[in-house]
């Protein structure tokens, strides 16, 4: 069972994550630390509203990864990203696959910011589920991301 939250918290948290900036650097200012990316195995196909979102044809290739963000051994959150590989850099794709840093870290360059589609406070854990795109400079779709929070993020 898990132990209740302060709902001033559970507020503070929430406008925090829908701020618009990089998703990691809240859980890091949450955390106290750095936070990781750790890749979990599986796949999902985009829906046709993902790719529309991201303006995307059917047939245009997209990224996929499904991650867990950790504080040390801590799971912060979970989350599933859908991108578009051609609007990022050969060097962000490396990246990407051949280490732990997370997406919003690697993409910092491109001045990226969200745009929070859906927000849904969940009663257990995880406490929050947010449904958002992620956008460059020019406001270019980078990525489709859908994310749930672990209570734990609010008693670091």
């Amino acid at each position: 069972m898990t132990p209740a939250i302060a709902p001033t918290a559970l507020d503070a948290f929430e406008a925090d994550l829908t701020a618009g900036g990089i998703v990691t650097r809240v859980l890091e200012a949450w955390a106290g630390g750095p936070v990781r990316a750790v890749r979990v195995a599986g796949s999902a196909e985009a829906s046709p509203e993902t790719r529309a979102r991201l303006r995307v044809g059917a047939d245009a290739p997209l990224g996929f990864r499904r991650v867990r963000l950790m504080s040390g051994e801590l799971v912060l959150s979970e989350a599933d990203n859908w991108f578009v590989p051609e609007r990022l850099t050969a060097a962000m794709l490396a990246t990407l696959n051949a280490t732990e840093t997370p997406f919003g870290i690697v993409i910092a360059p491109l001045d990226p910011h969200r745009e929070t589609l859906a927000c849904t406070r969940l009663t257990g854990d995880p406490v929050l589920s947010i449904r958002a795109l992620v956008l460059d400079g020019d406001e270019m779709p980078l990525a489709a991301v859908e994310e749930r929070y672990a209570a734990a993020c609010l008693r670091c």
